[in-house]
């Protein structure tokens, strides 16, 4: 028989196991347990998420942040998905950012990350939607059946072209452009050739023209780069701004007066300038008159020397005599 010291050693022995058993099973699953989680939902419309099982990962740019809680149908459209994700406590997910289904390896298993997200976005709250993106292989899918539309669109253009009608069509247009382009050449035969024979000519000159335009050009360039030019407009500019600043701090009434007083002294001196030139008149008359008279005098005293320059010796008196 058992006695009760074996009863009890074996009592404290499956005490003692299930104390070491809920020890270790609480460090290896305490965590994972304890851990508080952010809830987010993920709309999938009229997408696949074959694959993506619950307890699939959740990365944020390549980096675990939790797993997929949960995956059913939305229970008032059944063309949507709804994904329900428990991320790590106080993970900064972005309004912009965008939840893609990416393929685990070869496996067929799939998972969802989350990219995109800048810094002056607001984080999203928890219990709110990430919005849903496209991943790379649904875009490279995409792009392949445009492309094999379009691979399909040109088999039919060359079906269309490889037809028998329509080439005797091509053929019979071709051959008519080449008679017309024939015809075309024989009628303007001697304008080709007088044309061609003037096309050196016509190439010298437009050479020379094009020798002169750069010339131009580079006297405008040299023109626009002179620093003096913009110097100068530039004094320009800052006189004109200085006199108008001077205009605006002088009295314009007592500016106004001083040209009244000025037009008024103007008006003045033309007066007697104009008085003087009449009363000198007759002074100066009888001057040009005596003036006329003395020309006339050495007139008749240069003829007469010309004609006798001994009387500049002789005189004359003696002459005369």
């Amino acid at each position: 028989m058992v006695s009760n010291s074996q009863k009890i050693r074996v009592i404290l022995f499956l005490i003692f196991s299930g104390i070491v058993l809920a020890a270790f099973l609480f460090a290896i699953l305490g965590p994972t347990l304890l851990k508080e989680y952010d809830y987010y939902y993920i709309e999938y419309q009229d997408q696949s998420v074959g694959g993506l099982e619950v307890g699939a990962v959740v990365k944020y740019h390549g980096v675990k942040i939790g797993r997929v809680e949960d995956v059913y149908i939305h229970p008032e459209n059944v063309t949507k998905v709804m994904v329900k994700l428990a991320v790590k406590e106080n993970t900064p997910i972005k309004r912009d950012a965008l939840a893609v289904v990416e393929n685990l390896g070869i496996t067929g298993l799939k998972y969802i990350n989350i990219t995109g997200g800048s810094m002056l976005v607001e984080n999203l709250a928890s219990g709110s939607k990430i919005a849903s993106g496209i991943s790379t292989v649904e875009n490279i899918s995409g792009k392949a059946d445009v492309i094999l539309q379009k691979v399909e669109i040109v088999l039919n253009n060359l079906l269309t072209i490889t037809n028998p009608n329509i080439e005797k069509n091509i053929l019979n247009n071709t051959n008519f452009l080449i008679s017309q382009a024939n015809h075309f050449f024989s009628q303007n035969q001697e304008s080709i050739k007088k044309f061609v024979q003037h096309l050196p000519s016509l190439t010298i000159h437009l050479d020379t023209s094009l020798i002169k335009l750069d010339k131009l050009l580079l006297a405008s360039n040299q023109i626009v780069e002179n620093k003096e030019i913009f110097r100068m407009l530039d004094n320009m500019q800052k006189g004109s701004s200085i006199f108008l600043k001077k205009m605006e701090e002088v009295d314009n009434t007592q500016l106004v007066a001083d040209l009244s007083s000025l037009i008024r002294n103007s008006n003045n001196a033309i007066g007697h300038f104009d008085q003087t030139l009449l009363y000198s008149r007759d002074n100066l008359l009888k001057a040009l008159e005596n003036l006329e008279t003395t020309l006339d005098h050495l007139a008749e005293f240069t003829k007469v020397i010309s004609e006798k320059p001994s009387l500049l010796i002789r005189g004359r008196s003696e002459d005369v005599r």
